[in-house]
């Protein structure tokens, strides 16, 4: 999968909640139900959405404890982070502004291709290219 999988695919995170939450419902719901339908009970059967449950559950906590941000939580201290946000809210607020002006070009390339004969020709290709022509930032306090 991906390194961190939660930022590349939150989706995924979302889901994996969902039917862990889904399954643990089920399985109270199977545990709690003594109605019997063609001799089997759904208590009988309990076992897997528990076993589910129980298999969704350890990767979801394999999920966080993989997770980029509790790794970063675990560098940092409380203090060192309590000082930085300290240190943040007596700076003044700061905008920067960024400005880029750009056109495209339009141009030709000559690009090599072979024939039905396998003979080797050159076919001439248009194609458009981004150009910048201006970049400008700019911070206010």
């Amino acid at each position: 999968m991906f390194d961190n999988w939660m930022e590349e695919c939150p989706c995924c995170s979302v889901f994996l909640n969902m039917v862990t939450f889904a399954s643990f419902i089920i399985t109270i719901w199977a545990l709690g139900d003594n109605t019997v339908r063609d001799g089997l009970a759904p208590r009988d059967v309990a076992a897997l959405p528990a076993v589910v449950f129980l298999l969704l559950y350890a990767f979801y906590l394999i999920e966080c404890f993989c997770a980029a941000t509790r790794h970063y939580l675990s560098i940092a201290k409380r203090e060192s982070a309590m000082a930085y946000i300290d240190v943040i809210r007596q700076q003044p607020p700061m905008i920067a502004f960024k400005a880029t002006g750009w056109h495209y070009e339009q141009k030709q390339r000559s690009v090599p291709y072979r024939d039905a004969r396998g003979k080797l020709r050159e076919q001439i290709e248009s194609y458009q290219e981004r150009v910048e022509t201006f970049s400008e930032s700019e911070t206010f306090r």
